[in-house]
């Protein structure tokens, strides 16, 4: 699984030690979940979105399959990845 929670994270000028507590969870397992490492349960996935001000956890968290698809379709690119959600958000990894 993918994430945008870095990206978003120090957009909103947030440390990972400050995102951490704000869902009650350490800093070394939000820095885990920023490099893949580690999927968060349902209920971490929303307390971050939330914070982070997210509509949906889908604007925060996405499939690698989501990626590779929507890169090939619109980016053929292999460095830049453009992931349109059903909501008709985008973003761009890479």
């Amino acid at each position: 699984m993918k994430n945008r929670v870095k990206c978003l994270r120090q957009q909103k000028g947030l440390s990972q030690q400050e995102l951490a507590d704000l869902v009650n969870v350490s800093r070394q397992t939000l820095s885990s979940l920023e490099n893949g490492r580690y999927n968060p349960s349902v209920i971490t996935s929303y307390k971050i979105a939330r914070v982070l001000e997210c509509d949906y956890i889908e604007d925060l968290f996405f499939l690698d399959e989501e990626v590779s698809s929507e890169s090939e379709k619109e980016n053929p690119s292999p460095s830049e990845h453009k992931i349109e959600y059903s909501n008709g958000n985008t973003h761009s990894t890479g």
